[in-house]
């Protein structure tokens, strides 16, 4: 939404994902302070730790861990992912279809095919 202020217009500052292009590996522990954009596979062991949303053009296969509320994943595809949301307990999600996690009412909602979410946002690269 806008604000118009003594004939100002301001724009609220938009959210920006990152591009991780880095390899990931099996038993890597990772943090991400900002929405994030990962362009590859989350091996089965691998442990992240995001404190913005996540958009995966792999599958996920290891453990993620949501510290906020207003958190999301879009991903191709989860193989027995381990996912948790805000105060929710860690679930095991698989899907063979993109789909879309999100928190609502102390629980993990799921929603298929959601890539027009991931299409629209804008993008960042950082290495």
């Amino acid at each position: 939404s806008n604000t118009i202020f003594l004939g100002f217009k301001k724009e609220k500052n938009k959210t920006y994902y990152k591009i991780y292009e880095k390899k990931i590996y099996s038993g890597d522990s990772l943090v991400f302070e900002s929405d994030m954009m990962i362009l590859q596979d989350i091996p089965h062991d691998c442990y992240i730790e995001c404190y913005g949303s996540l958009v995966v053009l792999g599958s996920v296969k290891g453990c993620i861990d949501f510290y906020h509320e207003s958190c999301r994943i879009v991903a191709s595809s989860f193989h027995h992912a381990r996912i948790r949301i805000f105060d929710s307990e860690f679930q095991i999600v698989t899907s063979f279809s993109n789909c879309v996690l999100y928190y609502e009412n102390n629980q993990i909602i799921k929603e298929a095919n959601t890539w027009d979410v991931a299409s629209e946002l804008p993008q960042v690269k950082v290495v």
